[in-house]
């Protein structure tokens, strides 16, 4: 303030409304917070990645999911390297994915395909991995996606299509006996 020859101060300042700012801030906290919960909640892997043109990619997301299916240690790799995940997947099951453009969206690109990924035990478990991608130009292409754990579905298939051929030698055999 200044103060003035009879003793009295002026004060001179401004004020800015930082309210609106505020509730904005807490609204976003707020919402990254339940996007969070979200994404951790969903039983599977949520992930976002970048490819170029010669398909090399970059992480930019991985849900904390990943970690209980790979491992602290190979966690630690596929966040350096994308390409690290390949090694991680069965040798045949490499190749099998598929690009191809959706339906209604040509410029939308989907991946859709299941394989056997190794896990921190060293045994290889089956996962269906979807993923939506978005060109962004220069061959770049944005994808999010998920990855789910089918382990149990796939050998449940294994031990029905077994039981089948059971049934089948053994009818053949009724058969051939009559």
């Amino acid at each position: 303030g200044v103060r003035q020859d009879n003793g009295d101060s002026i004060w001179r300042g401004s004020t800015l409304d930082v309210e609106d700012r505020k509730r904005l801030q807490i609204e976003r906290d707020e919402t990254g917070e339940r996007l969070s919960s979200l994404v951790d909640g969903v039983p599977g892997v949520v992930y976002s990645s970048m490819s170029d043109a010669k398909d090399r990619r970059t992480v930019l997301y991985y849900s904390p999911n990943l970690e209980a299916l790979v491992g602290p240690a190979n966690l630690a790799r596929v966040l350096q390297s994308d390409e690290f995940l390949d090694l991680l997947v069965h040798p045949d099951d490499l190749g099998r994915q598929s690009v191809k453009a959706s339906p209604g969206e040509p410029d939308r690109l989907i991946r859709d395909h299941e394989y056997r990924l190794l896990t921190a035990s060293g045994d290889y478990r089956w996962v269906h991995s979807r993923a939506s991608g978005q060109e962004i130009g220069n061959g770049n292409v944005i994808w999010h996606g998920f990855m789910l754990d089918i382990d149990d579905r796939k050998r449940a298939e294994e031990q029905l299509h077994l039981a089948g051929e059971r049934l089948r030698i053994y009818s053949n055999s009724l058969e051939e006996s009559n």
